[in-house]
């Protein structure tokens, strides 16, 4: 009996490390480049996750561009007014519900360059965060870094 509430114990504790861990700042990198692309917020309303662009990087991966705008809301029919980079304060992943095994789904994310919105899911697998933008059946995975303190711009805070 001891050793079936240890078992259960363990797995509640894993779910909610699992729920708190995709939340946070994660560094997103280039697929062709492999240098950092952006700095993205995951944060939680109520039950529904999103991310926001805190800042983007240079296309030489070095420096960050940070803009004064705030709170730019990703409307793919508005983005060929905002396609002027660095897309600072756009939410572009939303409504993603938590689901089983630590996965979320049920949301969208839109690729600010192209302005199509995509179903989404995440999930994390060896402290990274996994998002996959899906199609229909096809659909691609981008791997997101946590963000270690070198990754912000000397005197950022969120």
């Amino acid at each position: 009996m001891k050793n079936i509430v240890l078992v259960f114990s363990f797995l509640f504790l894993s779910s909610a490390v699992s729920a708190q861990g995709v939340t946070g700042l994660w560094k997103t990198i280039d697929d062709e480049t492999g240098k950092p692309k952006s700095i993205v917020s995951v944060y939680k309303e109520g039950e529904m996750l999103y991310g926001k662009i805190l800042f983007t990087y240079n296309e030489d991966g070095a420096a960050a561009v940070i803009t004064e705008g705030k709170n730019i809301v990703c409307d793919p029919k508005k983005l060929s007014k905002i396609d002027d980079k660095p897309y600072c304060g756009l939410i572009f992943l939303k409504d993603l519900k938590q689901g089983k095994g630590g996965k979320y789904s049920g949301g969208t994310i839109t690729d600010p360059k192209k302005g199509k919105t995509y179903r989404a899911e995440m999930w994390l697998e060896g402290g990274k965060l996994i998002v996959r933008g899906k199609l229909g059946p096809f659909g691609r995975n981008q791997t997101w870094l946590p963000v270690k303190p070198e990754d912000l711009p000397k005197g950022f805070k969120y």
